[in-house]
């Protein structure tokens, strides 16, 4: 029987780490900048984005677990892999993502408030999407998915999450929460970043009849795609980000 996975962290993770009301969702005040930038290979890589933290700033979120490759040839980036984190915030996939045995790790987490936070160089190799980790940069973007959390982003101030019915595979999922619009925007001022020409990123997404394609791509496993993609174009056991159309936000920035 297959096996849907809510995200990253997988469900049975998520439940153990979990905490309910008690759940420390103070968010540090992030002051905006009009002058930000994300790192690769120590390059600076503007980014129009007013809230960025770095691994090494105040407040910011390092990775705990990852593969060094400062000082070696530079890696060939070629996919950027979008992931739900399944959490309440930020700092809880963080915790999360630092607590499991070895610990997993990724290039950037976005919040819930639009707060972009990166965690490593991007030169270096984080442990977030089995097969493409050599290859690929990943975001975990806040989200606990399940439709019994809406009242406790209401309840925190975070206000109403949108309720998306993503497809995968070519079945419809139950209702689940969606991603806020300034974290959508966030998002989108990541991928326009990441195709920097030092980077080179394209803005595109795995297509098929016109749409956005729902199911595992070739190209994507054989590590020779380049693009924005989902974690279910690298796996038949993944749905994040379902619902998240690619095709559609990608096309706003071309």
């Amino acid at each position: 029987m297959e096996i849907l996975d809510d995200g990253l962290v997988g469900p049975s993770t998520y439940r153990r780490m979990l905490t309910s009301d008690e759940e420390d969702v103070e968010q540090d005040e992030v002051q905006e900048s009009e002058q930000n930038f994300i790192v690769y290979n120590g390059e600076r890589i503007p980014i129009d984005w007013p809230k960025v933290v770095l691994w090494d700033e105040p407040g910011g979120l390092p990775a705990k677990n990852y593969r060094n490759r400062m000082h070696k040839p530079k890696r060939d980036i070629k996919m950027f892999v979008n992931h739900w984190d399944a959490t309440l915030s930020a700092k809880h996939c963080h915790r999360v993502l630092s607590a499991r045995k070895p610990a997993l790790s990724v290039h950037f987490l976005l919040d819930n408030d639009g707060t972009l936070y990166q965690c490593t160089d991007l030169q270096n190799v984080t442990f977030h999407c089995k097969g493409l980790n050599d290859c690929s940069v990943g975001i975990e973007i806040s989200c606990a998915y399940y439709t019994k959390y809406q009242s406790w982003y209401r309840r925190h101030n975070f206000g109403e999450r949108p309720v998306w019915r993503g497809k995968v595979r070519g079945k419809l999922l139950k209702p689940h929460l969606g991603f806020y619009d300034v974290q959508i925007q966030a998002a989108q001022a990541l991928w326009k970043a990441m195709s920097h020409p030092s980077i080179g990123i394209p803005l595109q997404c795995p297509m098929k009849d016109g749409e956005m394609d729902t199911y595992p791509v070739k190209e994507v496993i054989n590590k020779s795609y380049r693009g924005v993609i989902h974690h279910f174009h690298a796996s038949k056991r993944k749905i994040d980000c379902a619902g998240f159309d690619l095709h559609e936000y990608l096309e706003e920035l071309t």
